[in-house]
């Protein structure tokens, strides 16, 4: 018989914006959006000052996008959350198995083999699994029973090894 750890999340608005912060101010999203700004605002700065363009120029280019990298982030995870919240999307339900996970909300169910992801962190109060469409997988530890955490460690340890970054169990 295969061990199957199943769990029913129901999403708060404090994970919300979880999700979505890991998500926007993720390493991979910051370059991204800051040096899109960056591009932009050099772009802007020869149209209008053309061969007038100094040092200082490009330091308040460098500031701007760093503001606008901010404001984006936060912007969009605001909307993310409303969004979230408006549609009532926050009741899931998880069964992890050794060959797939399976997701079943109202609107939809998913079967995905554990290839599609490539990365999993524990936090105190989360785990998170990262898959190869860019999303992320947010489960709070709260809805896990007191077993189910271990099993799920060594679960996620088994499928993706090294790129699992989880605590170390404590031993007394």
């Amino acid at each position: 018989m295969e061990n199957k750890i199943k769990i029913e999340v129901l999403y708060e608005t404090r994970d919300y914006w979880r999700s979505y912060f890991a998500y926007y101010f993720g390493i991979g999203n910051i370059f991204y959006w800051f040096f899109t700004f960056f591009a932009f605002g050099l772009f802007l700065a020869f149209f209008f000052l053309g061969k007038q363009t100094e040092l200082p120029d490009f330091v308040n280019v460098i500031l701007f996008s760093f503001q606008f990298t901010l404001l984006y982030g936060f912007v969009m995870s605001y909307f993310s959350v409303k969004n979230g919240r408006r549609n009532n999307v926050g009741e899931c339900e998880y069964i992890f198995s050794e060959t797939n996970v399976k997701v079943a909300t109202r609107f939809f169910s998913s079967e995905t083999d554990w290839i599609w992801f490539y990365r999993a962190k524990e936090t105190g109060g989360y785990f998170f699994l990262y898959n190869r469409s860019n999303q992320i997988e947010l489960l709070p530890k709260r809805f896990f029973d007191a077993g189910q955490i271990e099993n799920f460690r060594n679960l996620l340890r088994s499928k993706l090894g090294s790129e699992a970054y989880l605590k170390k169990r404590r031993i007394n």
